[in-house]
């Protein structure tokens, strides 16, 4: 069977469209959060296209403290909304979370 790379790049693009539009994952603000927990948004400078909110979404995840499920990027809005105990990573190791690559977030008053 032989398959053209039209029809490759179609499947390339749908995935990207389902991974990046997270969704299969509740948002961050959604619903009442508990006493000792942290709800910040956070500017998001650098997102450009579609592939960059997973990529946001993963670093962000990626500290103790912070699954996947609390971390929701708006790429047109150019934010992210993270979710997490208190306690748990300051603002500031949320805003370093992305140091080394093309985007960098700050902390909205």
């Amino acid at each position: 069977m032989r398959i053209s790379r039209f029809t490759v790049l179609a499947a390339l693009a749908a995935l990207a469209a389902s991974c990046s539009s997270g969704a299969d994952l509740p948002p961050a603000a959604e619903g009442p959060l508990p006493e000792d927990t942290k709800l910040v948004t956070f500017q998001v400078e650098g997102m450009s296209c579609e592939a960059c909110p997973p990529q946001v979404r993963k670093k962000v995840a990626a500290l103790d403290g912070i699954d996947l499920a609390d971390v929701d990027v708006d790429l047109e809005a150019g934010t992210c909304s993270v979710r997490w105990q208190e306690g748990d990573p300051a603002v500031e190791a949320i805003e370093k979370s992305v140091e080394g690559t093309q985007f960098t977030l700050a902390a909205k008053p």
